[in-house]
Formats: C-alpha cells, structure tokens, sequence
C-alpha cells in the first residue's frame, strides 16, 4: 500500500510544482518505456482539460529529451526539447537548461 502526503498550499513545495492558490499548473512525469505511451497520450488528454494547468512536462531520464506541452488560450503548443535546449516553465517561473533539470549541468 503507498501512502501521499498532502501539504497546504503556501508550501515551498507546492509552488515548486506549481500548486500555488490550490491549482495544479505545472505536471512533470519522468517517462519509462512501460509507461510512455499512456502518459503521453491517455493521462496528457486527461490533464489537459484541467483548467488551471498551463504546463505538462515529459521527462525521458534515459536520453535527456523531453516534450513540454504549454496552454496558450484554448490550444496546447507542443515543444520538443533536447539534452542542451533552453528550458523555460512560466507556470513557476524556473528558467534552465534540460540538462541542469535531469541533474547532468
């Protein structure tokens, strides 16, 4: 059995994933080949229709690429990003690279 821990949120860590006022802005999922598949498309859909989300960011640990998925009105832009690519999450205001967000710069 797996437990959660809900935090308030005017937590440091809920606006570190982007929980700032009780809405969810940002979602990262950190892909695995068995999971891929599904996150990139049943659990994107499902996420892109909450309407406080702005940001969904698919992480693969294994070739440091990544797809951000950024709100822009009523549409969803979708970003392929590289290991060296600029990496820029307005829901939180973080701006990076890739590699320093998978720990490798």
């Amino acid at each position: 059995m797996s437990t959660a821990t809900i935090l308030p949120p005017v937590s440091p860590r809920d606006y570190l994933l982007g929980e700032r006022d009780g809405a969810q802005r940002l979602i990262v999922e950190v892909l695995s080949p068995r999971t891929a598949a599904v996150d990139d498309g049943e659990k994107r859909i499902n996420y892109q229709t909450l309407g406080s989300l702005d940001e969904y960011l698919l992480l693969d640990p294994d070739t440091g690429e990544g797809t951000l998925y950024r709100r822009g009105g009523a549409f969803w832009t979708r970003i392929r990003l590289d290991r060296d690519d600029a990496l820029e999450l307005g829901s939180i205001g973080l701006r990076g690279t890739m590699a320093w967000l998978l720990g490798g710069g």
